[in-house]
């Protein structure tokens, strides 16, 4: 258990590294994970990925923690949470999948698994943040006039929005695929992701309920 602790703190700076290089230039970034391509080398990029969204986990955690006091913090509730989090992280890959290989792109589903983790870790800590920022701020979201709404929220938001469409075209370039093919991907991903989305609140509903209504 020391040395699994241990282990855990030696990976700090890397994850602080990572999490700096993907948020800097997430198309520049998978350029590793698509060099991958021995089993063993896609064994370690996998449990790496999985690694590093167990510590943006850790640091939603905190920041929920800090949002809803002990609510957020609960080891249950942490642990559905996480789960709710691989289970769309996984479920998204496959949907991904789907739509990339109707505009020809061959990228394999544990790519977009491993490619997954990194980006859906990195949004989640930050709309934890955005989130934090502003329950410190306004209080609760139902109390906001909607000049304070769009001037906090789409505002600090939209970044985040041209960031996951930047991380949109980092499959795409994985996929070796034009701007054309990936404005198509992203549409039949829209689409078929629709219902998959439904089934995420659905289970997220399941797992965790309306706990923080205000909020999500």
């Amino acid at each position: 258990m020391i040395e699994l602790f241990k282990e855990a703190l030696a990976q700090i700076p890397k994850f602080f590294a990572t999490f700096a290089s993907a948020l800097a230039g997430p198309r520049t970034f998978v350029l590793d994970i698509g060099k991958a391509t021995a089993k063993t080398a896609r064994t370690e990029s996998t449990n790496e990925a999985f690694l590093f969204l167990a510590f943006c986990l850790l640091v939603t955690a905190l920041c929920k923690s800090a949002i809803f006091g002990e609510a957020g913090s609960t080891p249950i509730y942490l642990a559905k949470d996480a789960l709710w989090k691989a289970t769309i992280v996984m479920a998204a890959a496959g949907v991904m999948k789907v739509a990339w290989k109707t505009v020809g792109g061959k990228m394999t589903y544990a790519k977009y698994v491993i490619c997954n983790c990194y980006f859906f870790g990195i949004l989640s800590v930050l709309m934890h943040i955005v989130l934090l920022v502003g329950k410190k701020s306004f209080g609760s979201i139902a109390k906001l006039t909607a000049g304070d709404f769009i001037l906090f929220y789409v505002c600090m938001l939209a970044p985040l929005m041209f960031w996951a469409l930047s991380c949109w075209r980092a499959y795409g370039d994985l996929n070796r695929a034009t701007f054309r093919q990936t404005v198509v991907a992203l549409i039949v991903f829209i689409v078929l992701g629709s219902p998959a989305l439904i089934f995420s609140y659905a289970l997220r509903f399941a797992l965790i309920g309306h706990v923080f209504r205000d909020w999500f």
